[in-house]
């Protein structure tokens, strides 16, 4: 006997069957009550079957078949509507007296289909467990004691591989155990001779830092203190300069009242300076003034630059007597040196020419 294909196939497909059987039929129930009655039309044919793959298809044909009579079935008895029915056996009844008739008729049919079909479920739950009780009785005998039998073995198996796993597990553990606390014991030693290196370097760090501050210290007092002598030497120096500056200016101030008094073009030019300085509104020197300044420049110095330095003098010495406003005091100053640079020397020269041939 094979129907070995048949239950396998049954057993594979139920999901997919059940699904196929619900859309057709509408109705959880109505879908397991085809595949029963699909499965009890073919299990006499069991031994017909050649494989699963013959015993797939048989199933999947076999359930739809029935799926589509049932819904056949249905259809045939549909709602009486009175205007449909031209012909009756009482042409003088009425419609509601038809419809009345026509229900109670409906009822009597459906309470027989209903009885009919609560038979065919009897006899086909008792079909079902007479072939469940011939399948475990035809694979259970045989197989149930290898299976047995397997499942002693795989037991006794499992015991003895907890057994072996645990004294596995527990060397293991104990010789990782060990590694770890040797692997602990080297980070420990590592961590200390870490502490002791970076002690060590803080010492020498500290030790290079107070060494750096001390020559940082130095150096910025050398610095200060040359600094200090600098300054102090500065302030020596401009100090004698000062003083001999003090001293230059005074022995030029008496030479110049010397020659204001003794000389009379030196007298001259130092009253045409004050003039100048002293009026608002003269803007040049006359030639006869600008001409005794320059005599005096020629006088005491050689060079355009020397003249300059005499044109200053002379300004200082005529403020000296006589106070100028600081924008008189830099256009008397211009001027003079106009003089000494021979911005006059034309205007000279022209007097000159006019007193000769006068």
């Amino acid at each position: 006997m094979n129907q070995e294909p048949l239950l396998s196939a049954f057993i594979r497909l139920r999901d997919n069957l059940l699904s196929m059987s619900r859309h057709i039929l509408k109705n959880e129930d109505d879908a397991s009550d085809a595949i029963q009655e699909a499965f009890c039309r073919l299990w006499p044919l069991r031994d017909k079957i050649k494989d699963e793959k013959e015993a797939s298809a048989l199933t999947v044909t076999t359930t739809r078949h029935i799926c589509i009579d049932q819904v056949r079935q249905k259809s045939r008895f549909t709602e009486y509507n009175p205007k449909d029915c031209d012909e009756c056996d009482d042409p003088n009844a009425d419609g509601d007296a038809l419809a009345e008739r026509f229900q109670t008729v409906k009822r009597l049919i459906d309470s027989e289909i209903a009885e009919k079909e609560k038979q065919l479920k009897d006899e086909r739950k008792a079909k079902v467990d007479s072939i469940l009780d011939s399948v475990g009785s035809l694979v259970g005998v045989g197989k149930s004691a290898a299976v047995e039998k397997e499942n002693a073995k795989l037991k006794a198996e499992n015991e003895r591989m907890k057994k072996a796993f645990v004294d596995a597990v527990k060397d293991k553990a104990d010789e990782r155990t060990k590694a770890l606390v040797a692997e602990k014991q080297k980070a420990e030693a590592e961590r200390d001779r870490a502490l002791v290196q970076s002690r060590s370097l803080a010492v020498e760090r500290d030790k290079a830092v107070w060494q750096l501050q001390e020559q940082k210290d130095g150096e910025r007092q050398r610095i200060s203190q040359a600094v200090s002598h600098a300054t102090a030497e500065k302030d020596k120096t401009i100090r004698l300069l000062q003083g001999t500056l003090k001293a230059s200016r005074h022995i030029l101030s008496l030479f110049a009242d010397m020659l204001y008094k003794a000389s009379e073009i030196f007298k001259r030019a130092i009253d045409a300076i004050i003039h100048f300085g002293t009026e608002q509104h003269k803007s040049f020197f006359a030639p006869s003034e600008a001409a005794d300044i320059k005599s005096v420049m020629q006088e005491y110095g050689e060079t355009t630059e020397q003249q300059n330095m005499v044109g200053a003098w002379l300004c200082d010495y005529a403020e000296s007597r006589q106070s100028f406003d600081k924008i008189k005091h830099r256009h008397t100053l211009k001027e003079v040196g106009d003089v000494a640079e021979g911005r006059y020397d034309w205007k000279i020269e022209q007097m000159q020419r006019n007193n000769i041939s006068m």
